[in-house]
């Protein structure tokens, strides 16, 4: 419990100091959500292991493994954007998801806002990076 106390904060508290400081950014004004991005995941049982996410400009994207995880698969899922929340729908899990997301020069975080589906969350949930 403690752990992922921890993991979750590592991820919310960046995520807050990222979106509460509003400056002048020095960033590309072509940065855009449809890349591939990377990350380290870690699952329930404490199993880490690299993945894709691949975010394609037909509304959808690729999870895709970089290395074997026992027990993880390849996906996809059907995506839409309102504003700074993405809306996941895919055939792993009941319910659609929503994930706000900020994006700086090299990286995406995705923070779950409503989504039921722990698997889902694990894999999309952090701070990728720029592939």
């Amino acid at each position: 419990m403690k752990k992922n106390i921890l993991i979750l904060a590592g991820i919310v508290i960046p995520f807050l100091l990222f979106n509460s400081c509003k400056k002048e950014c020095d960033c590309d004004d072509d940065i855009s959500i449809y890349q591939s991005w990377t990350r380290l995941v870690v699952d329930a049982d404490g199993l880490e292991f690299m993945a894709e996410l691949k975010i394609n400009t037909n509304n959808s994207f690729d999870f895709i493994l970089l290395e074997n995880a026992p027990g993880h698969t390849n996906t996809t899922a059907t995506i839409s954007f309102s504003g700074n929340l993405m809306h996941v729908d895919d055939d792993d899990c009941e319910n659609r998801g929503i994930y706000e997301y900020a994006m700086g020069k090299e990286t995406l975080s995705l923070i779950a806002k409503d989504d039921d589906c722990e698997p889902r969350v694990i894999a999309l949930q952090g701070i990728w990076h720029k592939k």
